[in-house]
């Protein structure tokens, strides 16, 4: 009878303890799944190293270690293939540089951006088009250079602030400049609603409003803007209205307006504008009217107004250009009357204008033109004649159409 009562104790208590253990793991699995999170993948990165942790489609990146990250090219990061699966991104406290493109086109990443106070420089297009981020940025008084694009295209940050006093940055109404507010260094992605560019800027910087699609109305560039940069309003397609460019802009950057849909009325190129950048204003369907482009624009780069569909009347080149470059007026399908290149041209790329089909009569080339690129005047349907003026020893009319 004692044996007996004695195997049942011990039988209890093994199964007392059999149940405390597994609440016990099961509690460990709740209040510790980063000790235990399985590691995917893992390696170094510059100084540092780095660590995918986590299961398919819910994976954390870690980046560990003390000084600098590397710097990375389009989908070269050694993370670049898991870059869909990753939600979470944690950055260690004594890193100092985040690596070019090194966070590139990870769309999943949610959440607030946690930038620790060790970062003393953000490379080019860092955390370009991670959509997933929300909320407000805020950048460590510790951060001295912010590269590029580096937060370009992330539609779900809405405010840029700064943790304290910054020696290069500044920030005003989540809006992040350079310490003067000269250059508007980065608009947020998903800032909505319209904008007045402050008077103390003069350079809109390197895509400072790329794709911010929540960006609305009406677009005023002040007088006390000197460059547009490149890709500047790129995919900007909710501003709408008139687009006015101040007096003082000299450079309109490469793919500053592109895609700008929404803007409607005539375009009107100040006089103070000496280059036009490459697709500048492609496809910038809404703009209608007549096209100015002033004597003081020296260079016009491929595509600047290809598909701007919406232009009319007469087509102007002034005689201060050399280079009507490949494709810049192709499928400006608006612009009618006849078409004659200035005495200044040398130089007629492929598909300068092609698909014009709106020019009617005769073609002017003058006889400074030494190369017309191929398909030049392509599906220029209503221009009936080629004149060569004075007789060009580089072409022959039937050449030309």
């Amino acid at each position: 009878m004692k044996t007996s009562t004695l195997y049942s104790h011990r039988i209890a208590f093994a199964a007392g303890r059999k149940r405390f253990l597994c609440l016990f793991g099961l509690w460990l699995c709740a209040a510790a799944p980063s000790a235990l999170a399985q590691t995917v993948a893992s390696g170094a990165t510059g100084d540092c190293t780095w660590a995918i942790t986590g299961a398919s489609d819910n994976y954390t990146l870690t980046i560990s270690g003390a000084g600098a990250m590397a710097n990375y090219s389009p989908s070269s990061s050694p993370w670049s293939s898991y870059r869909n699966g990753i939600k979470y991104l944690t950055i260690g406290s004594s890193v100092t540089h985040i690596g070019n493109e090194a966070f590139t086109d990870c769309r999943g990443l949610t959440g607030a951006l946690t930038i620790p106070n060790s970062v003393t420089t953000i490379g080019n297009y860092a955390f370009y088009h991670c959509i997933g981020f929300t909320g407000a940025l805020i950048i460590p008084n510790s951060v001295t250079t912010i590269g590029n694009g580096a937060f370009s295209h992330c539609s779900g940050l809405t405010d840029i602030v700064l943790d304290g006093s910054n020696a290069n940055y500044s920030s005003a109404d989540g809006v992040l400049f350079n310490k003067d507010k000269t250059t508007l260094v980065c608009y947020p992605g998903g800032k909505t609603g319209s904008y007045t560019i402050p008077n103390s800027v003069k350079t809109i910087g390197y895509a400072a409003f790329d794709g911010c699609s929540g960006l609305t109305g009406a677009l005023t560039i002040g007088n006390a803007v000197t460059t547009i940069g490149d890709w500047a309003f790129y995919n900007c397609s909710g501003l709408t209205g008139a687009l006015t460019i101040g007096n003082a802009v000299t450079t309109i950057g490469h793919y500053a307006f592109y895609n700008c849909t929404g803007f409607t009325g005539a375009l009107t190129i100040p006089s103070s504008v000496t280059t036009i950048g490459s697709s500048a204003f492609y496809n910038c369907t809404g703009l209608t009217g007549a096209l100015t482009i002033p004597n003081s624009v020296t260079a016009i780069g491929y595509a600047a107004f290809a598909g701007c569909s919406g232009l009319t009347g007469a087509l102007t080149i002034p005689n201060s250009v050399t280079t009507i470059d490949n494709n810049v007026f192709s499928d400006c399908t608006g612009f009618t009357g006849a078409l004659t290149i200035p005495q200044s041209v040398t130089t007629i790329g492929d598909g300068a204008f092609s698909g014009c089909t709106g020019f009617t009569g005769a073609l002017t080339i003058p006889n400074s033109v030494t190369t017309i690129g191929n398909g030049a005047f392509s599906l220029c349907s209503g221009l009936t004649e080629t004149l060569l003026k004075p007789m060009n020893e580089n072409s022959t009319s039937d050449e030309v159409l």
